[in-house]
C-alpha cells in the first residue's frame, strides 16, 4: 500500500517554538498531534529565506544542486527571476515524482514560485491547485476586487476577502471569507474526493 501524504509548510516556524520538539512554554497539541502519527524528523536544515526553502522543497534539492540560494536578484540568488534556475518548471519536482508514481496531486496555499497562466503551478506536476494570488499570479485580464494587505492596490490579501486563485480561475471572496479556511476546506475536499487512491497535497 502507498501511503497519502500532506506536506504542510509554515513560514517563520521553527522547530524550537512546538512542543513536540522540547518546547515547554508553546502548547500545540494538533501539531504534536501530527507529529506521533505522521513523519518526525530529528534533523533537518533549510535555507533561512522562504524562497531558497520552497525551492529545496520542491526539488528535494540545497541550494548549491537547484541554484538557488535567494530571491532572483540578490546577492546568491539567480540573476532574474523566473529565468534559469529560478525557474521552478525547469527542475524535476516532488509534485511530478508522485504524480508518474500515480498519485493524484494538488498544491494549496502560498506558491510564491515562478510560472504563467494558463499553466501556473500545474506545470510542476500537481492536478489541481488553491493559491494565494499575487496581482501578478491572476488570470489575464483579471483584477483582485477584494482586500489588500496596506494600502489599496499595494499586495493582497492572504486572510480577510482574500486574492485566490484556483485551477485558473479567480475565486471570488467577501469581507468574511478567510483565507486559510478556504484553502484547509480545499485540502479536505481533495482529499475526500481522492480517498480511494494515493494522494500528495503539498500546503505551503
Amino acid at each position: 500500500t502507498r501511503p497519502n501524504l500532506i506536506v504542510i509548510m509554515a513560514d517563520d516556524l521553527g522547530a524550537k517554538e512546538l512542543s513536540c520538539y522540547g518546547n515547554t512554554q508553546h502548547q500545540t497539541p494538533n501539531l504534536d498531534r501530527l507529529a506521533r502519527t505522521g513523519i518526525q524528523f530529528n534533523t533537518c536544515y533549510t535555507a533561512c529565506i522562504c524562497h531558497p526553502t520552497r525551492f529545496e522543497i520542491m526539488t528535494g534539492q540545497y541550494g548549491h544542486h537547484n541554484g538557488v540560494y535567494h530571491f532572483p536578484g540578490r546577492p546568491g540568488g539567480p540573476p532574474k527571476a523566473n529565468e534559469g534556475a529560478d525557474d521552478i518548471a525547469s527542475h524535476l519536482t516532488i509534485g511530478q515524482v508522485f504524480q508518474q508514481a500515480g498519485y493524484a496531486t494538488a498544491q494549496c496555499g502560498k506558491w510564491q514560485l515562478s510560472g504563467q497562466h494558463p499553466d501556473l503551478v500545474v506545470e510542476t506536476g500537481f492536478d489541481e491547485y488553491c493559491m494565494w494570488a499575487y496581482k501578478h499570479n491572476l488570470p489575464p485580464n483579471v483584477k483582485h476586487e477584494g482586500g489588500w494587505e496596506g494600502k489599496r492596490g499595494s499586495r493582497t490579501s492572504r486572510y480577510w476577502h482574500p486574492s485566490i486563485v484556483c485551477n485558473g480561475q479567480y475565486v471570488p471572496t467577501s469581507k468574511d471569507d478567510y483565507g486559510p479556511d478556504m484553502f484547509t476546506d480545499f485540502v479536505i475536499e481533495f482529499a475526500g474526493k481522492n480517498k480511494d487512491e494515493p494522494f500528495f497535497i503539498y500546503y505551503p
